[in-house]
């Protein structure tokens, strides 16, 4: 746990410059996770995983209505009871000019990638060995980007990021 608070704590000082705000949010998301399995036999299980809606914090650093911001997230998904996944990643988010004319309310289309970590935590099951695994993700987003005033912005987007894990049983 304090390994990954460093890792996130890092990531901030190296991406944080002295002109840039630093932005804090509130996330509400619902996330899909697809899994495959591999039995020892070779056969192999596709599944997807689904949360609820869920909240989240958003730290990052960039400028009210610039043209750019680097962000950090920490995800989190149980699998059952045995399994948990943790993603944790920076992202960087490029801001086109504003669709409408309004100086009181912008409306920004972004895209951008994620760069990061996750991590794999199978719990021992009777019987069996746990397998944990842990290794580097990767990703993009698009979305739009409304700001309501100097210091407040809704944004609705989508995200597909990659990770490849694998634990053995």
């Amino acid at each position: 746990m304090l390994s990954r608070i460093l890792v996130f704590t890092c990531a901030f000082a190296a991406a944080g410059t002295a002109s840039a705000d630093l932005i804090l949010g509130a996330q509400i998301g619902r996330q899909s996770l697809d899994i495959r399995q591999t039995d020892s036999f070779g056969n192999v299980e596709e599944d997807t995983s689904e949360s609820d809606t869920s909240l989240g914090l958003i730290v990052g650093v960039g400028q009210p209505g610039g043209g750019s911001r680097i962000v950090a997230e920490w995800h989190a998904f149980s699998i059952g009871d045995e399994v948990d996944l943790d993603l944790l990643d920076v992202s960087y988010s490029y801001f086109f000019p504003s669709l409408t004319k309004s100086s009181d309310s912008q409306l920004r289309p972004f895209i951008g990638g994620d760069f990061g970590y996750g991590w794999l935590d199978v719990s021992a099951i009777p019987g069996y060995n746990s397998g944990d695994d842990s290794n580097i993700l990767y990703g993009a987003r698009a979305g739009l980007n409304l700001a309501l005033g100097n210091r407040v912005e809704i944004e609705v987007g989508a995200r597909y990021t990659v990770v490849d894990l694998d634990a053995e049983l």
